[in-house]
């Protein structure tokens, strides 16, 4: 079968080849094609079998219309790192369909050496990157190495980037004091913050306690040290329920945390949330499978990936970095975690 080529194309619909070039490459609006032009070269294309020939267009624009991903490491642990990356990737998909994107380029998991090697982004096989890790020393040491260099980034779920960096992100802070403030209106006093392990280093988890205590501090309850508790087992919980005035409800900085602490007061054969409040952070796929109904800070990952998306097209399309950088929203998923808190 004969290779049909654009100026069979351009035979067929009786326009020139520059014209089907302009059409086919999506820059009909700006050369002010008419409308009913477009419409028949598309239809010749259609009817002729012409398939665009991505590697010569690359050639003359510069650019391949595709799009890199760097998930990077985790400290997150195996669970909630896949959920997040296939929700992450879910989006992903439909952000490129969103933009009119032919391809989505994902880097494999790597160790820190090579995540850092950015000869292998430079390559020419992408027009930008994304950047999403939750292990900020090796996020900030790529981004600082790419800085420099001729290829636009945005980075996801940070705002520490270097002055040519793009970003999205959620408002961390006030997601944890939106999940506060909700179980202060329900009448919780006395509310524990429960991470599986020291996360500070992280400014989200850290910008989810900083959250988590105004929202305290602005009702003038003044966070007690014994409502921190680091490292969910059986005997913290315990403890946290023995105090001499016991917690009511607690709150997790992720899912997964609030998917342990379940399990571990429903051994204790206590309830959510007639005995105790329960409220997490991401809103994960499975989060409506969490204690009868978990309520939690619900990040809008499909948005935070279309936004992605665009705000690196806007970068390759030579946007100012002020206009590509861009903070989210959170929101209350509210199920049936929580309650009142029970009479004394």
């Amino acid at each position: 079968m004969a290779v049909v080529k654009m100026r069979d194309v351009a035979a067929h619909a009786g326009v020139s080849v520059s014209t089907v070039s302009k059409i086919l490459s999506g820059s009909a609006a700006s050369s002010q094609i008419p409308m009913h032009t477009i419409e028949r070269v598309r239809l010749s294309a259609s009817q002729l079998g012409y398939i665009p020939n991505a590697v010569a267009r690359s050639l003359r624009t510069q650019r391949t219309r595709e799009i890199g991903v760097v998930l990077g490491m985790e400290t997150y642990p195996e669970p909630a790192a896949l959920t997040l990356d296939g929700a992450f990737l879910l989006g992903l998909i439909n952000a490129a369909a969103i933009c009119h994107l032919p391809g989505v380029v994902v880097y494999p998991r790597e160790e820190n050496s090579v995540i850092a090697d950015v000869s292998r982004y430079l390559d020419g096989r992408i027009d930008g990157l994304l950047v999403r890790s939750s292990t900020p020393h090796q996020e900030e040491q790529l981004l600082r190495l790419l800085a420099n260099s001729p290829l636009p980034v945005v980075a996801i779920w940070t705002q520490d980037v270097p002055a040519t960096v793009g970003y999205v992100d959620v408002d961390h802070f006030a997601g944890a004091s939106q999940a506060i403030q909700y179980l202060l209106e329900l009448g919780h006093r006395r509310i524990a913050y429960v991470e599986p392990a020291p996360m500070f280093e992280h400014p989200h988890f850290l910008a989810r306690y900083q959250g988590y205590q105004q929202a305290l501090i602005d009702e003038q309850i003044q966070p007690r040290p014994e409502w921190h508790v680091v490292g969910i087992e059986r005997e913290k919980m315990r403890a946290l329920l023995r105090l001499p005035e016991p917690i009511t409800a607690i709150f997790t900085p992720n899912d997964i945390a609030a998917g342990e602490v379940a399990t571990i007061l429903q051994s204790m054969h206590l309830h959510i949330p007639a005995d105790v409040s329960l409220v997490g952070f991401d809103d994960i796929v499975n989060a409506h499978l969490i204690a009868g109904g978990l309520t939690t800070v619900h990040q809008p990952i499909q948005q935070i990936s279309v936004q992605a998306m665009r705000n690196l097209t806007a970068l390759i399309a030579g946007a100012p970095v002020a206009e590509s950088r861009t903070v989210l929203a959170t929101s209350l998923a509210i199920r049936n975690s929580c309650a009142p808190p029970p009479v004394q």
